[in-house]
């Protein structure tokens, strides 16, 4: 016994199975993914001194190391799965993470922002609906910055879902810490 993918729904189903338990569509013994989706990814570019190149990843697998961080990029990747991982790295260092779930029969668009050191995306499907969001959140911000407990917690249980705002999060917190040190430090002088 195999699985194979719902064409419909996307549901992981047994190749024995007459029909999706999920949404009840007929399971064709050749039920496997037709890659016609795109994912366009696209970065506007930020003024920055020097040309960083970044390095791009889906799936674990590089698809180039020559995107610039300056005067930014677009590419194309072809959807082949459900599920997917990009990530881009900077330097050796992650920069941009996200988990996203696909259908490899529509096209999507990716893009990456950068708010405060903290990089995030939004991903739209190809009517510009918004689909998945992780993005610099300035309430978060305020409410982590005003009751540090609350953005360290949120770090905690939200890194791997929403990394940019459980990022932001626990920059704010660390920096109430700090201020809070270092007003203590100066009221003992």
């Amino acid at each position: 016994m195999a699985l194979i993918y719902c064409s419909e729904c996307g549901q992981q189903v047994s190749d024995k199975a007459s029909t999706c338990p999920k949404c009840g569509t007929p399971i064709a013994v050749s039920n496997t993914i037709k890659t016609t989706g795109i994912l366009k990814v696209y970065w506007k570019g930020k003024h920055t001194f020097n040309n960083q190149k970044a390095e791009i990843f889906v799936n674990g697998k590089s698809i180039g190391d020559s995107f610039s961080y300056k005067s930014g990029f677009e590419v194309e990747i072809p959807i082949e799965s459900y599920e997917m991982q990009i990530y881009m790295k900077m330097n050796g260092i992650k920069r941009f993470k996200a988990n996203m779930r696909l259908n490899p029969q529509q096209n999507y668009v990716c893009e990456l922002r950068e708010s405060s050191g903290v990089m995030g995306y939004k991903l739209c499907d190809e009517n510009g609906n918004v689909i998945q969001s992780d993005l610099y959140s300035f309430g978060l911000w305020i409410i982590s910055f005003l009751v540090p407990l609350v953005g360290i917690i949120y770090y905690a249980t939200t890194s791997d879902s929403h990394p940019a705002k459980a990022k932001s999060a626990l920059y704010a917190s660390l920096a109430s810490i700090a201020a809070g040190l270092a007003m203590l430090f100066m009221h003992q002088i």
